[in-house]
C-alpha cells in the first residue's frame, strides 16, 4: 500500500509531455509582372543540403556558440526544409510569371531551364537581446540545350524575429526566403535578356 501511494504521488507530479507542433512557410506574396522572362519550362531542381537539413526539426544556434546547431524538441517543419523551399520557390516564381511554365523537377517533364540550389544555412540565431533568422543559399540557373550556366550566385539574408515564439521565427524565415527569391528573380530577369 505504501508503494502504491508513492507511485501515485510520483505519477501525479509529472508534467504532461508537450504536444508536437508543425510549421509551414507562409503563403508567398509574389505577383505577376506580365511577360515571362524565360521561354519554355523552368524546372526547380532538388535543393542540395547538409544532412541535418533533411530532418524536420527546426534548428537554432546561440550567438555565443555560432558553430553549434541545436534542434527544438516538439517543433517541426511539415516537411524537410529543402522540399519546403523547392515548393515555396516554385509557387513564388509561378506567381511572378518568370517562365511560361514553372514546375518542380521530378524527371517527368522536358524543361528548357533548370534552377537548382544548395541550402547552407536555415536557422534561428538566439542572442541576449532577441533573435534573428539566417538563410544562406546558392542558386544555379542552367539552359538545357546548351548546358550553359546562366547564373551561379550566393544569397545570404538575416532577418530579425519580431517576437519570442517559434512561430515568430517561422514568419521571419518566410520573409528571409522572400527576400532571397526577390533577388533571385531580379537576377534571372537580368540574365534572360
Amino acid at each position: 500500500m505504501l508503494l502504491a501511494s508513492f507511485l501515485t504521488a510520483c505519477v501525479s507530479s509529472l508534467s504532461p509531455v508537450p504536444e508536437d507542433r508543425y510549421y509551414r512557410l507562409s503563403e508567398v506574396a509574389g505577383k505577376s509582372s506580365g511577360r515571362a522572362s524565360l521561354g519554355g519550362v523552368l524546372a526547380i531542381g532538388t535543393i542540395e543540403n547538409a544532412g541535418v537539413y533533411n530532418e524536420r526539426a527546426i534548428l537554432y544556434s546561440e550567438s555565443t556558440e555560432p558553430a553549434k546547431l541545436q534542434r527544438y524538441h516538439y517543433h517541426f517543419w511539415t516537411d524537410a526544409p529543402p522540399r519546403l523551399i523547392q515548393d515555396h520557390l516554385a509557387v513564388y516564381l509561378r506567381k511572378a510569371s518568370v517562365a511560361n511554365t514553372v514546375v518542380n523537377d521530378r524527371g517527368e517533364v522536358d524543361w528548357s531551364h533548370l534552377l537548382s540550389g544548395k541550402l547552407r544555412r536555415f536557422e534561428r540565431i538566439m542572442d541576449g537581446s532577441g533573435s534573428r533568422v539566417a538563410v544562406d543559399m546558392e542558386f544555379r540557373l542552367m539552359h538545357n540545350h546548351s548546358r550553359k550556366a546562366l547564373l551561379v550566385k550566393d544569397y545570404d539574408v538575416e532577418v530579425e524575429v519580431a517576437g519570442d515564439t517559434v512561430n515568430d521565427a517561422v514568419e521571419a524565415m518566410t520573409r528571409a526566403l522572400e527576400s532571397i527569391y526577390g533577388q533571385l528573380l531580379a537576377d534571372i530577369r537580368r540574365v534572360a535578356r
